[in-house]
């Protein structure tokens, strides 16, 4: 048995780009290989290094699907399948919106791959594949097969050692999908599980893909005191509430932790009441100085667009970027994605301008009404407020901020995805 496994490439996305030139392999494709039989013949193709083949001689074919490649993936699937290819769409969007989804492909996975893949598999063997496969209850963690990092080409990604102690987050952020596809549990892997799989990694540097690292802080503190004894180099996203604790920081610090994506979302406490965050706005500055003096960068993460933002959102947090000593900045447009409670309440309150934005190339436009803003005034302010904290000056200042006593490490990291948000401007 042939399989090709197929990331695709989103079509031009100014809402959702930022930081290209940082590349991380897809690891879900590595996971799902891992689930495959093991006589299975597994070619990976991720369209970030090059177009998926067309002509190939798979028996099947794999489609990981988020919402910002929704157009691409589905022109790829009724392509293979016009080519007489049986196609499998699995990931965030199918689990979403799987009847969707089953217009471009013979099957969808929708949920979590393992336990999924055999019944599949079993299936198309005998020619009886159903349209759905979804598992009936959550994953046991406990016992996870290894991705298949082996099957990426190392030297097109800044590494291929992507790992995940947990799935789920306790948080109910009202734009977030992950509690719409996990629900609010949060689920954790065995620490044995965890430490073998990274005492197997070729090279010191990983990357965790947890939504939220430490949102069980007595597990996570014990998963970084059995960490810091192995010499490794980690990132990954943690919440704006962790960075209040210091301990947490410091066994983070002890792990070898050299930086972490932070959502702060906004600094505005109403927002972050609104949409259902457990961070408090006021604590931002001594959380950015104990991740600094923990010699950790961070990205800070921020979205626009909310029904609590006012004509001055932008201006204050360029305020606020410029005054913090954040490190490198991600400023984002809402995205009212399927399935989230934001999105139906911008349904609910016929502010939907286009209710199937993902099929409608509707990325570069706001696809909805904003409550104190025209949607041109929104997305133009974002486009001011994005060229202007990457200005060359200030990119240059938010690097020379870490020089003085911290870590090499961390300085280059910093100037390394400044310039590289950067450069992802292109409006």
């Amino acid at each position: 048995m042939k399989v090709l496994l197929v990331s695709p490439k989103a079509k031009e996305n100014e809402a959702m780009k930022n930081g290209g030139g940082f590349r991380i392999a897809q690891m879900s494709l590595g996971q799902v290989a891992a689930c495959l039989p093991p006589d299975a013949e597994i070619q990976l193709a991720d369209e970030l290094i090059a177009p998926a083949p067309l002509d190939t001689d798979a028996d099947l074919i794999g489609i990981t699907v988020m919402t910002e490649v929704v157009e691409r993936a589905y022109e790829l699937g009724d392509e293979y399948r016009r080519r007489g290819k049986t196609v499998i769409m699995g990931g965030i969007h199918p689990t979403l919106l799987p009847l969707e989804a089953k217009l471009h492909c013979d099957a969808v996975v929708a949920g979590e791959a393992e336990g999924q893949i055999d019944r599949l598999v079993d299936d198309w063997r005998r020619g009886q594949l159903r349209p759905i496969y979804q598992n009936l209850a959550p994953v046991d963690l406990a016992g996870l097969p290894w991705p298949r990092r082996d099957l990426f080409d190392r030297r097109h990604y800044q590494t291929v050692n992507c790992l995940q102690l947990s799935r789920g987050c306790p948080n109910r952020c009202s734009f977030c999908v992950v509690p719409v596809i996990h629900g609010h549990r949060y689920r954790i892997r065995p620490l044995d599980d965890v430490l073998a799989e990274i005492d197997s990694l070729q090279s010191k540097e990983i990357f965790f893909v947890d939504d939220n690292f430490a949102a069980d802080k007595k597990y996570a503190k014990e998963f970084c005191r059995r960490l810091a004894t192995r010499d490794k180099l980690i990132c990954g996203q943690l919440s704006a509430a962790t960075l209040n604790d210091g301990e947490m920081l410091g066994w983070l610090r002890k792990a070898g932790a050299v930086g972490f994506f932070v959502g702060f979302e906004s600094i505005s406490q109403a927002t972050l009441d609104a949409v259902g965050k457990r961070s408090k706005a006021t604590d931002y500055r001594d959380g950015i100085k104990r991740m600094h003096d923990n010699g950790m960068t961070m990205i800070g993460a921020f979205v626009f667009g909310l029904d609590t933002d006012g004509p001055d959102v932008f201006e204050r947090t360029i305020e606020f970027v410029d005054s913090s000593e954040i490190d490198i900045v991600q400023f984002t447009l809402l995205v009212p994605f399927p399935g989230t409670p934001i999105y139906q309440q911008l349904k609910d309150e016929n502010r939907l301008t286009h209710p199937a934005w993902w099929l409608e190339s509707a990325w570069n436009l706001v696809p909805y009404q904003p409550l104190h803003f025209t949607r041109e005034e929104l997305r133009s302010q974002w486009i001011r407020a994005l060229t202007e904290v990457y200005r060359l000056p200030k990119a240059f200042k938010r690097t020379a901020w870490q020089l003085p006593g911290r870590p090499w490490l961390t300085s280059w990291i910093t100037l390394k995805l400044n310039l590289a948000y950067r450069a992802g401007l292109s409006f």
